[in-house]
């Protein structure tokens, strides 16, 4: 084929997209509106799009309001939605229209629906509200939940709508689940060790991560007694059990090391003085002391009107404290930068119970938060 005949046939077929007639030969008869209006604000003679425009209004008319008409007959409980986005389209073809003067010469009298969508709206917001209503009166946090889906979508449909607001949040305060993370006491069987750092540690979690999920808040000891609730729905609880501290293990390696062509001193031949090799060689004794720190926390869920135990978890750890240092007889060249960086450190004294502790528990906080996390992600 000539390539101007491509080239024709592409401009052609540009020009049928860009004024909808395609759209309009496809039935899309709102998509053929749109497309040559568009078209005649920037070519008002253009021959393709007044021709679509012209057959396009009255079918896209037609298939709207018919389209109304069957969803207002619909027992569909939110059919005013439906009617409101169909009465929006026709609107919007009619403002189209009017700002494009080449196109009110072709439809002369565009029909605008501006009272019908108000009433719909009004309609739709009412049937969200009457629903979000009926629902948030049962008292249950499941339908509260519902209901403050339905308010919010009536604040979207039509805003300050009767007293939506303070029933959008008279819902999130009663399907919001309150949970309380209660101080974590001291380990009782070793009066030397304070969980204030774990404890410390889980406050500003909570108190940097109150919400977690729409529906769950967190509360501090504390701030839950600066709240406004009388009681939270569920509390959860940690204690620590089992904390052991082993005993000390001690090891000892010792190795022999050996370099060749080392240089070990220089002699003069000739008047010249050169470099005189050999083999130099060290022994290397490494130490290694090692205690392991074991324990898990108790980690459990209440239910606080029934007392009844939701989750029980126990989350185990075990940490080993290690020092390792090193000594070396014999010459160092013969022993690499490593092996000389550990000779320069020395035994480290196993750090009293406390500092123990705080190393144990920071892999326990890490899983204790992941696993209220994971429990409260959907509630």
């Amino acid at each position: 084929m000539n390539k101007n005949y491509l080239y024709l046939f592409a401009f052609l077929f540009f020009i049928s997209c860009t004024s909808g007639k395609n759209d309009f030969e496809s039935g899309n008869y709102e998509a053929a509106v749109a497309k040559s209006v568009n078209r005649l604000r920037s070519n008002s003679k253009n021959k393709n799009a007044r021709e679509t425009l012209a057959r396009a209004y009255p079918l896209a008319l037609k298939y709207l309001t018919t389209q109304v008409q069957n969803q207002k007959s619909s027992a569909n409980q939110f059919k005013w939605e439906s009617v409101l986005t169909n009465y929006n389209k026709l609107n919007a073809m009619y403002e189209d229209i009017l700002r494009c003067p080449a196109c009110v010469s072709i439809v002369s009298t565009p029909k605008n629906y501006l009272p019908e969508a108000e009433e719909a709206r009004r309609n739709a917001a009412e049937a969200r509200y009457e629903l979000g209503m009926r629902l948030l009166e049962t008292r249950t946090r499941i339908d509260a939940k519902k209901a403050y889906t339905h308010f919010r979508k009536v604040e979207s449909i039509l805003q300050n709508y009767k007293d939506t607001r303070q029933k959008t949040q008279d819902a999130i305060n009663l399907a919001t689940l309150k949970v309380v993370v209660d101080k974590v006491p001291n380990y009782a069987y070793n009066s030397s060790i304070s969980t204030q750092y774990f404890s410390d540690k889980m406050d500003e979690f909570f108190t940097r991560n109150p919400k977690m999920g729409e529906f769950v808040r967190f509360y501090t000891t504390q701030s839950a007694g600066n709240s406004a609730f009388d009681r939270p729905n569920e509390v959860v609880r940690m204690q620590f059990d089992n904390f052991n501290v082993g005993q000390e293990r001690r090891q000892e390696r010792v190795e022999d090391f050996v370099q060749d062509s080392v240089i070990v001193g220089q002699v003069d031949v000739n008047g010249e003085s050169k470099n005189v090799y050999g083999t130099v060689k060290a022994k290397l004794f490494s130490y290694e002391k090692t205690v392991s720190i074991t324990g898990k926390l108790h980690l459990e869920i209440l239910e606080t009107n029934s007392s009844r135990t939701i989750l029980q978890e126990d989350l185990q750890n075990e940490y080993i404290w290690k020092s390792e240092w090193a000594i070396y007889q014999g010459d160092e060249r013969a022993l690499s930068a490593e092996q000389l960086r550990r000779t320069q450190v020395r035994e480290v004294q196993l750090p009293n119970q406390q500092d123990l502790f705080v190393e144990f528990s920071r892999p326990i906080f890490e899983q204790a938060t992941s696993r209220i996390q994971n429990y409260y992600r959907n509630k």
